[in-house]
C-alpha cells in the first residue's frame, strides 16, 4: 500500500474549502446542456441503449460553450487522463525542465584509470530509450562509457549503486487492471527511479541449426531475467510473430515458435525489479566498451557530494510529445511520480496525483470536484472527469503563453475541411477523444467526446470519429 505523504489530509481539506469557494457561481451543481445540433444529436442517437456520452465544445474566440451534452457527468477518461498530466507538468516544470541522471564515483576521483564504486543517482528520466535514439536504446549507455572512457577509467572494482530513493511505492499503481495479458504487456510497464527502455524487456529470436533450439535474446542483459526457451529452427510451418509470454509474479520468460530469420524485438513489461535490470544492462555495456566492472549491481544510496563523472539530462519537450503524441503510459507514470516528488518529497503514484489536480487548481482555476485521477497514464479504469472539465482544460492552456507547445504535443488530422489536434483515448470500457478544431484564424474551437460503453454488448459504441465528423458539420 503507497504511504500517504506528510500532510495530505490537512492540504486536502485546505484544497476542498478552497475549491468550494471558488467554484460557487461559476459551476453550477446542475448543469443544463446547450443544445447540440442536428448531426451531432443524431451521431448521440445512435449509441446502443445504455451507452454514456458526454460532449462539451467550446468557441476559443467568443469564449463560451456552444454545444454540451451531459458534459457535467464524470465518466472514464482511459487516455484522455494524459493531457491533465502533461498541462500540469508544462505548467508547473516549464519548458525548460530538464531530467538529469548523475554518474558519481562514490570513493573519489579516478586513481590509475580506477575507481572503486560506481554510483548512479536516478530521478525518473523516462527518455533513456529507443524513442529518443533512432531506436538504438543502446545507444545512450554507450555514450556513458564512452564519456567515462575519456576521463582514463576503465576499471570499476566495486560495485554499481543504484540509487532509486527518488520514487516510492509500488512501481505499478495498484488501481491498474489485472490479469496476465494486462500485466505482461507494454502498455504496464512499472515506474522507476532509474529506467531504462520503457521498462521493458525485449526479446528476440534468432535461428540456428535446421531442427535445434533457436537462440533467444534479451535487453536489457540480465541474469535477472529467466528464459524459457522452445524455440525451433525450421523451414516449414513456420510460426507468424514471434511468441512469448512472460509469468504473471516474476521476470521469467516464455518463448517457442518455430523460426526461419531473426525475428524483431518484442516487448513485454517488466514484473519487478527495473532500477535492477537497468543497472545490469549498464554494466553489460561498460564492459563491452572495455570497462571491466567486478563487483555486483545493488540498490543503495549514492551520496550527491561524491565525485561527479558524468551527468545525463534529457529535454522535458521530448517527454511531453512521446506522452501525448505516442500515448506512452510509461511516460505518465514517470512525469506524474516527478511531481510528486518536487511538491510532496514523495515520488510516488499518490503523491503525484494530488499534485496534478493541485496544480491544475491552482495554475488554471479548474475546480478538482469535477477530475478524479487514479495513476498517470489513464491505463486504471476508475480515472473520471467531466468533460467540461477537460475541454476547459484545453481552452485555459490555449490562452497560456505556453499553448503552442502544449498543442504541439498533440496528433493532428483533417476532417471535412477542418483541421484538429487531439488526443485519444481507449480502454475495453471506454472510448475518448479531446483536443482542438481548426476551421480558420477566427473559428477555432476546444472538444471533448467521452464515451463508455453500456452494460449491453450490442451495437457499435466505439463512435468518437463518428461523433466529431458530426460537430465539424455542425460547427460550419
Amino acid at each position: 500500500m503507497t504511504k500517504r505523504p506528510k500532510g495530505f489530509l490537512s492540504l486536502s481539506g485546505i484544497y476542498l474549502a478552497l475549491t468550494t469557494l471558488c467554484i460557487i457561481g461559476i459551476t453550477p451543481v446542475e448543469a443544463e446542456d446547450t443544445p447540440i445540433a442536428a448531426s451531432t444529436a443524431k451521431a448521440v442517437n445512435s449509441m446502443p441503449q445504455g451507452s454514456r456520452v458526454a460532449i462539451a465544445v467550446y468557441d476559443l474566440q467568443r469564449k463560451r460553450m456552444i454545444f454540451t451534452h451531459r458534459d457535467h457527468e464524470q465518466l472514464r477518461l482511459a487516455s484522455v487522463a494524459k493531457l491533465p498530466v502533461s498541462a500540469a507538468a508544462l505548467l508547473d516544470l516549464t519548458p525548460s525542465y530538464q531530467f538529469t541522471t548523475s554518474i558519481m564515483s562514490m570513493d573519489g576521483p579516478i586513481r590509475n584509470r580506477s575507481i572503486g564504486r560506481l554510483g548512479i543517482i536516478g530521478r525518473g528520466d523516462p527518455c533513456l530509450d529507443e524513442h529518443h535514439t533512432n531506436k538504438q536504446p543502446d545507444t545512450i549507455f554507450v555514450h556513458w562509457a564512452q564519456a567515462l572512457k575519456s576521463q582514463g577509467l576503465t576499471n570499476i572494482t566495486g560495485d554499481i549503486i543504484i540509487d532509486a530513493s527518488y520514487f516510492a511505492g509500488p512501481i505499478r499503481p495498484t488501481t491498474y487492471p489485472g490479469g496476465l495479458e494486462n500485466a505482461q504487456a507494454w502498455y504496464s510497464a512499472p515506474a522507476s527511479a532509474f529506467a531504462w527502455n520503457n521498462n521493458c524487456i525485449e526479446v528476440q529470436v534468432r535461428p540456428s541449426t535446421l531442427g535445434q533450439p533457436a537462440g533467444v535474446y534479451t535487453r536489457p542483459r540480465s541474469k535477472r531475467i529467466t528464459i524459457r526457451n522452445k524455440a525451433i529452427t525450421a523451414n516449414s510451418r513456420l510460426s507468424k510473430g514471434i511468441i512469448v509470454s512472460r509469468s504473471i509474479d516474476s521476470n521469467t520468460l516464455f518463448v517457442s515458435g518455430r523460426y526461419q530469420k531473426p525475428t524483431s524485438w518484442f516487448p513485454v513489461s517488466i514484473h519487478q525489479e527495473p532500477n535492477l535490470l537497468a543497472g545490469d544492462h549498464l554494466a553489460a555495456i561498460f564492459k563491452g566498451q572495455g570497462i571491466t566492472v567486478s563487483g555486483q549491481v545493488k540498490l543503495g544510496i549514492v551520496p550527491t557530494t561524491g565525485h561527479l563523472l558524468h551527468e545525463h539530462t534529457s529535454e522535458i519537450m521530448g517527454a511531453l510529445d512521446i506522452l501525448n503524441r505516442r500515448s506512452q503510459n510509461f511516460y505518465g507514470e514517470q512525469i506524474i511520480r516527478i511531481l510528486g516528488q518536487k511538491h510532496h518529497g514523495e515520488g510516488s503514484t499518490l503523491a503525484g496525483v494530488q499534485t496534478v489536480e493541485d496544480i491544475l487548481k491552482n495554475r488554471l482555476d479548474l475546480p478538482r470536484e469535477h477530475i478524479d485521477l487514479k495513476d498517470g497514464s489513464g491505463l486504471s479504469y476508475d480515472n473520471t472527469a467531466s468533460a467540461w472539465y477537460i475541454t476547459q482544460l484545453l481552452a485555459r492552456m490555449d490562452r497560456h503563453e505556453y499553448r503552442m507547445l502544449f498543442q504541439g504535443t498533440l496528433r493532428d488530422g483533417a476532417v471535412n475541411g477542418a483541421t484538429y489536434y487531439f488526443k485519444t483515448g481507449s480502454l475495453a470500457v471506454a472510448n475518448c477523444l479531446a483536443g482542438f478544431i481548426e476551421m480558420g484564424p477566427d473559428k477555432r474551437f476546444a472538444f471533448t467526446i467521452l464515451i463508455n460503453k453500456a452494460e449491453s454488448k450490442s451495437g457499435n459504441w466505439r463512435k468518437r470519429n463518428d461523433i466529431l465528423r458530426a460537430i465539424i458539420a455542425d460547427l460550419k
